[in-house]
């Protein structure tokens, strides 16, 4: 694989982490009666996960103009493996990660810059100098009204530069008019998330009782 490869696969596996991730800081702002700075904290996230959902739609157009088919495929699988990966490890280190983000939180509240709350953070986190608590996430028990609204939001944000890139191959002579269908693609996750999701998940936190998040 070229290099173009691996960092197109590599940035989707970032987007997938950051993804992941992005279940915590709302989980522990409730946790720490910080509802609104646990919201801003995934903002925060999700903007960082927007540029990296950016960022890998254009390599993938330049391997689909520049590569064979054969390689094109290669670098979806390998994104896809890392993207699997990437959930992995956020599941195996949740109980560290939900650690980050309630010491942010709790020093950002307290006066703390940013930059110093993160590393205060990441310190404590990565040392387990601070009160580690369980996060657990029973998948038997997964919400349905929760987890089907986030497959689809996932769907369209996570595939649609495959998509379209996909199908810009097959139709060289419309290629950049598909091409341009990628926002589009994205926009359909977007109402999800805004309408349907994002409702339901403030809903939740609203009543106090964030562990029925999962």
């Amino acid at each position: 694989m070229s290099f173009w490869s691996l960092a197109a696969a590599f940035l989707f596996a970032a987007f997938v982490l950051l993804d992941a991730v992005s279940l915590f800081p709302r989980q522990a702002g409730a946790s720490l009666r910080r509802n609104a700075l646990g919201y801003s904290f995934l903002v925060m996230i999700n903007t960082t996960k927007r540029v990296f959902i950016v960022l890998y739609p254009p390599l993938l157009g330049l391997l689909s103009m520049h590569e064979a088919a054969g390689v094109f495929v290669e670098t979806v699988l390998m994104a896809h493996v890392l993207g699997a990966a990437s959930l992995l490890i956020v599941y195996v280190l949740r109980d560290r990660v939900f650690v980050f983000f309630t010491v942010a939180i709790g020093q950002y509240s307290k006066g703390k810059n940013l930059p110093k709350a993160f590393w205060m953070a990441l310190l404590l986190a990565i040392r387990g100098q601070a009160r580690i608590t369980h996060v657990a996430i029973p998948l038997r028990k997964v919400s349905r009204s929760i987890a089907i609204p986030a497959l689809i939001i996932f769907f369209f944000y996570s595939s649609a530069g495959f998509i379209t890139n996909i199908l810009a191959q097959a139709f060289q002579s419309h290629a950049p008019f598909i091409l341009q269908l990628i926002g589009v693609v994205n926009s359909f996750g977007t109402l999800v998330l805004s309408f349907v999701l994002d409702p339901k998940i403030s809903k939740i936190f609203e009543k106090g009782d964030p562990e029925k998040i999962v």
